[in-house]
């Protein structure tokens, strides 16, 4: 009996030993493929943007800006071009004055001749953003733009010879505009490609957010400063602080490590701006996307609109520049706390941030209807921050969303024509505000009000865009390759 105990425990454990090894593999197999325990880290989940929410962020914007060296120098870099090119602007305004060049129209051609050079350059912006290293043509164009930008202070000379040779006085003028401008649709673009290629995904809502901030901060500063500097000194110091600005911004810009977004060993043609075209049409996400700005742009003139509101319905003491600054500076505030405040509300979440476009929309057209009923600074200025609560929640959102979904071989191409899409209808809606203010077509208040009814025209075609596409796809792991 006793053997028989034994020689039965001695198999029970030989089978043991035997099955030991197919246990283990079994027990590694399912702990593999199961589930990852909610409370304990795992990697994040492959939405390469496809459509479900992404992870939640490691930290806020400051924590961006520590950790991210390369961010916060490109960051640095953008907002001091940005802050001279608002002193700019409003030194150019008083140069018009000092010529003799006072109506709307003058500062509209103005206006338009920063946006066209848009269209001619575009074909061969994109091509260069993704032939070429990036970081060396963004330093390019900073060098680039402050040499043209120091021309500017011959003005006078050329208008005393232009007159005397009866020539077109501010033809000199919107020549080094027209250069100037011409350096902004390759820069941008470059910027806007750069970004994925230094923000992990989850922090890239944040990072643009941070960038539109940038612009707005230095669009406050630069108008604010911008004004009284150029009414206290005079236009060709303002002149001089914007070339400064581009120098600096090269010099930080050569420090920054920036990836080549080239790949060894491959002929790095960079394609043709055909080629991002008809990648954008062929994929109706990204081409909807594409022309959000545009839909935003159909009110372009708004920057012209708040000029002339400021010079003639609410001057400050007799001096119209504060007026105008006034107003700019409101704009800028609405521009630089709309995609935060977005970005609360929808966090990491693709679907809510295409949803909200059509309010940003809607909102933005309605406050500019309410506009045009304001009889007081103050009150204008609020509701004009309100209405760009919108317009940055427009060009945020749709920016993050053709980053994410865009290839970085072809991200050159794809942000170059939405440029020229959008400056297009911008530099068209201004030429037509131009002219309607000018005849007298109707009262400014009417105009102010016809300027956010048509906004509302891409908010309805954005909801059934939403409508027609649905919501964003769930996650898949080759969705960033596909590009929607």
């Amino acid at each position: 009996m006793r053997r028989r105990a034994l020689a039965r425990g001695q198999a029970l454990s030989l089978l043991g030993r035997r099955l030991a090894p197919l246990h283990q593999a079994t027990w590694q197999r399912h702990r593999l493929n199961a589930p990852a325990d909610p409370q304990t880290p795992s990697d994040p989940p492959a939405d390469a943007e496809a459509g479900g929410r992404l992870p939640p962020q490691r930290g806020g914007y400051l924590d961006l800006l520590r950790r991210n060296v390369a961010f916060r120098r490109l960051f640095l870099a953008r907002l001091a071009s940005l802050g001279g090119d608002w002193f700019n602007t409003l030194a150019v305004l008083a140069l018009l004055r000092e010529l003799g060049l006072a109506d709307a129209s003058s500062f509209g051609g103005v206006l338009i001749a920063k946006m066209l050079p848009s269209l001619l350059v575009a074909p061969l912006a994109g091509v260069l953003v993704d032939r070429l290293d990036r970081k060396r043509l963004l330093i390019c164009m900073d060098l680039t733009r402050a040499a043209i930008v120091l021309t500017v202070l011959i003005m006078p000379t050329w208008a005393a010879w232009a007159t005397a040779h009866e020539l077109p006085v501010a033809g000199f003028l919107y020549a080094t505009i027209v250069l100037h401008a011409a350096c902004i649709p390759i820069s941008e673009p470059a910027r806007n490609a750069v970004l994925p290629d230094i923000v992990d995904p989850d922090d890239l809502v944040a990072a643009n957010a941070l960038g539109a901030a940038s612009w707005s901060l230095m669009f406050a500063v630069g108008v604010s400063l911008g004004g009284v500097v150029t009414e206290l000194f005079g236009w060709r110091v303002a002149i001089g602080i914007d070339a400064a600005t581009f120098l600096f911004s090269a010099f930080v810009l050569a420090g920054t490590v920036i990836p080549d977004h080239r790949q060894p060993g491959t002929s790095n043609d960079g394609g043709s701006f055909l080629d991002g075209l008809r990648f954008i049409v062929s994929r109706p996400r990204i081409l909807t996307l594409a022309l959000a700005k545009a839909g935003w742009s159909l009110a372009g003139g708004i920057t012209l609109l708040l000029t002339v509101l400021g010079e003639r319905v609410y001057p400050v003491d007799g001096r119209p520049i504060l007026a105008v600054s006034a107003l700019w500076l409101a704009r800028a505030f609405g521009t630089g706390a709309g995609p935060f405040a977005a970005r609360a509300l929808c966090g990491q979440d693709p679907r809510r941030a295409e949803r909200i476009l059509s309010v940003a929309f809607l909102w933005g057209g309605l406050c500019y209807v309410v506009l045009g009923h304001m009889p007081w600074l103050w009150a204008a200025m609020l509701v004009v921050a309100l209405a760009h609560l919108g317009g940055a929640t427009v060009w945020v959102f749709s920016t993050v969303r053709l980053q994410a979904l865009t290839p970085t071989e072809i991200r050159g191409r794809v942000f170059s024509a939405e440029q020229a899409i959008w400056t297009l209808v911008m530099a068209t809606s201004t030429w037509i505000l131009g002219l309607l203010i000018d005849e007298g077509v109707a009262p400014l208040s009417q105009i102010t009000t016809g300027l956010g009814y048509v906004l509302f025209l891409p908010g309805l075609a954005w909801v059934l865009r939403c409508a027609w596409l649905g919501d964003p796809p769930r996650p898949q792991a080759s969705a960033r390759s596909q590009g929607g």
